[in-house]
């Protein structure tokens, strides 16, 4: 579910050329010299809700999540 959120973000940020802190943008070099192909990666993190109460204790740590979403960066020139 983290996933499909982080993918779906991504693309919709590169579609409106929105760009975050933390997100990195990657240049792509294309032989066709018209094209400039550019990446949006974005990462998401949360932490998981802990269904027993005090396991965070007794490990010492808490369990989160992190994703990677990934797009082509629409009308990059």
């Amino acid at each position: 579910m983290d996933q499909m959120y982080a993918q779906s973000d991504s693309s919709s940020r590169a579609i409106s050329g929105e760009v975050r802190a933390g997100d990195e943008v990657i240049a792509i070099h294309s032989p066709d010299s018209f094209q400039h192909l550019q990446l949006l990666v974005s990462k998401k993190r949360r932490t998981i809700p802990l269904l027993i109460p005090g396991l965070s204790g007794i490990l010492n740590r808490l369990h989160n999540t992190e994703v990677i979403g990934i797009s082509v960066i629409e009308g990059a020139s």
